[in-house]
């Protein structure tokens, strides 16, 4: 009679709690179910009800509904954010009532209506061995975040955030607070992408994620990649699709590798680190669900140094904010400082142009203002959000706008690449040179009028490695090309017209055993750069290649050498000569070896061992 009085009376309590139409008996069998015939790896040696380890008809809490346990009283690392417009405090209502079995500070079997502690297989959730997703602990700076108001972020300016409508599984407490219960109902384990124990399925029509964008307005997201991606991805014992993963192929909602941005690492990561990057090696790895193995190309001798800038947990290293201005103050490189995973869409750029791609949409960026055409000065900055221009993306970090680099080379690439300098790669506007006599010296579909994008110089050594700079075995990031996989010239110069030694060809001397483009070992040759082009072109300093204003040379001539890029490592002056055998002649030019890449004091000349100083005038 007991046992059919307890099935009844639990049947009713619970009844009175769940929403119309969820069937009650769904919590037995469950992982909620520690009763001794539940079946559970956490569960009682001797006690057969279900309810107890929560409910009480009798003698309960002051807590509703009818808790039957103690409130811990353990003080709680809440979590924070850059990106939060509010700081959570100690956990408050029904999250109270979680945590007191999930924090691991109270014995599971310590109800009220008993006088001794129930048995149990496990005294603690901390007691289980191995990772449990139900542990939660006292460091609360790992999950989502609990007991606020969204509504005061909200009227903080935080137009990411929006509050749960009338009919929506998610809600808020009677205080409009977000707690536990807003996104889980322990009683409704559910089933596939509706578990663990959530208000809802969080997959619709294959998209996942539904849960989250609730209260999450994510700007981009219905059209990005990551979004409808149906490549398989397997976490554990559990395989979907990316886009049915949604927000969790990165996202963590509890227990995240990095704490403010709630994002899992890759399995391989260093557990005492945050690094942004083992994020996106999840998928963007040899065999990874991602096309594009990008940790390979990172791996290589000379990349974006993403690895670099950890944050050592507990320690104040400096890693990606996503509230970071449009050019970061610190020191540092992580994925989405170029791209934007939210709102990145499939397809790089298409050649020639400037135009941002579709993998760099929705980021910030640095607009640059030259003024009047024909008056050289110093570029005006601006906020880009969104770019418009690939370049922009480059000189959040590669300009005088930030101080990341401030006073080398690769801090002043703006300069560079001013459209009122002698010279200038088309990067920001056409090149100076737009005569349509030279149109038959470049690969197709490049032209005298084309502008060009800084991934055009600087990517994967390989042709078919991942579009974009980020790691490369040349110098420099410096990409390959069709013709040679170290001189990234051919990519846009004839080398039938600068290399081969033709009928036709711009230089007198091909790159044969003596000049070879693949092999700078030899004398009269090697640069720091590795391009042999660049012994006569671009050469003299670190980002000449760019742009240069460089007026004559040290030893004369009629022309400045900032005219055709002859800064070379490096030209002592030259003068024009006139067509002859086909070739044009440039007379009066020495060659000059360079011997350390940012110093631009010490040239050694290739064919007599004299010494100039070089000739910049910026």
């Amino acid at each position: 009679m007991r046992r059919s009085y307890r099935w009844m009376g639990c049947t009713a309590l619970v009844l009175v709690m769940l929403p119309a139409g969820q069937a009650a008996a769904t919590i037995v069998g469950s992982k909620h179910d520690m009763s001794s015939g539940g079946g559970q790896t956490v569960r009682s040696v001797t006690e057969n009800e279900i309810c107890v380890f929560c409910h009480t008809p009798h003698n309960a809490s002051p807590s509703v509904p009818l808790w039957n346990r103690q409130m811990s009283t353990a003080t709680y690392t809440p979590y924070t954010s850059s990106a939060l417009n509010v700081t959570p405090g100690q956990p408050t209502g029904a999250s109270k009532l979680c945590l007191s079995c999930h924090d691991g500070t109270i014995a599971l079997g310590n109800v009220l209506n008993k006088t001794t502690d129930v048995s149990m297989t496990y005294k603690t959730m901390a007691d289980i061995p191995g990772p449990q997703a139900g542990y939660i602990g006292i460091d609360l700076s790992d999950d989502h975040p609990i007991s606020f108001k969204p509504q005061d972020s909200i009227d903080a300016g935080d137009t990411s955030i929006q509050l749960p409508g009338g009919t929506d599984a998610v809600k808020l407490d009677a205080n409009g607070e977000m707690q536990c219960t807003s996104c889980h109902d322990a009683h409704e384990p559910g089933t596939g992408t509706s578990s663990p124990f959530l208000v809802m399925d969080d997959v619709d029509t294959g998209v996942g994620g539904q849960i989250c964008l609730i209260c999450h307005s994510v700007s981009g997201w219905a059209l990005s990649v990551h979004e409808g991606d149906g490549t398989d991805y397997t976490r554990g014992s559990d395989t979907r699709t990316v886009a049915e993963w949604g927000c969790r192929i990165c996202h963590d909602p509890h227990t995240a590798d990095i704490h403010p941005t709630m994002l899992d690492e890759d399995t391989s990561a260093d557990p005492d680190k945050w690094e942004d990057e083992e994020v996106c090696y999840n998928c963007h790895k040899s065999g990874g669900a991602a096309s594009a193995d990008i940790e390979t190309e990172i791996g290589k001798s000379a990349n974006h140094p993403l690895a670099d800038y950890p944050n050592l947990l507990g320690s104040d290293a400096d890693i990606h904010d996503v509230m970071e201005g449009r050019s970061p103050g610190t020191e540092h490189v992580e994925c989405v400082d170029c791209h934007s995973p939210h709102q990145a869409r499939s397809g790089t750029h298409s050649a020639p142009g400037n135009s941002a791609s579709n993998v760099l949409e929705g980021v910030t960026g640095v607009s640059a203002n030259y003024g009047s055409v024909g008056a050289w000065a110093s570029p005006s900055f601006g906020t880009a959000s969104p770019v418009t221009y690939e370049y922009e993306v480059c000189f959040r970090c590669h300009s005088t706008d930030s101080s990341m680099f401030a006073g080398l080379a690769k801090g002043r690439v703006d300069i560079q690449f001013n459209p009122d300098n002698r010279s200038h790669h088309a990067v920001i506007e056409q090149g100076e040179n737009q005569s349509g006599s030279i149109a038959n010296n470049y690969v197709i579909p490049f032209m005298p009028s084309s502008t060009v994008y800084c991934s055009d110089c600087h990517g994967s050594n390989s042709t078919t490695g991942p579009a974009g700079p980020h790691g490369s075995t040349n110098s420099y990031i410096m990409a390959g090309s069709s013709e040679s996989t170290t001189n990234v010239c051919f990519k846009c110069h004839k080398a039938s017209i600068y290399r081969d030694g033709g009928a036709g060809s711009r230089v007198d001397h091909p790159l044969n055993t003596g000049h070879t483009d693949d092999d700078m070992s030899g004398s009269n040759q090697g640069n720091a750069w590795g391009i042999w082009c660049m012994n006569c072109h671009g050469g003299g300093e670190a980002g000449g290649i760019h742009g240069t204003n460089a007026g004559l040379g040290p030893d004369g001539g009629t022309s400045p050498l900032g005219d055709h890029f002859m800064n070379g490592a490096a030209i002592t002056g030259f003068t024009e000569g006139s067509w002859a055998s086909a070739k044009k002649d440039i007379v009066s030019i020495e060659c000059w070896s360079k011997g350390t890449a940012d110093s631009v004091t010490s040239c050694d000349q290739g064919h007599s061992g004299r010494s100039v100083d070089p000739n910049f005038n910026y």
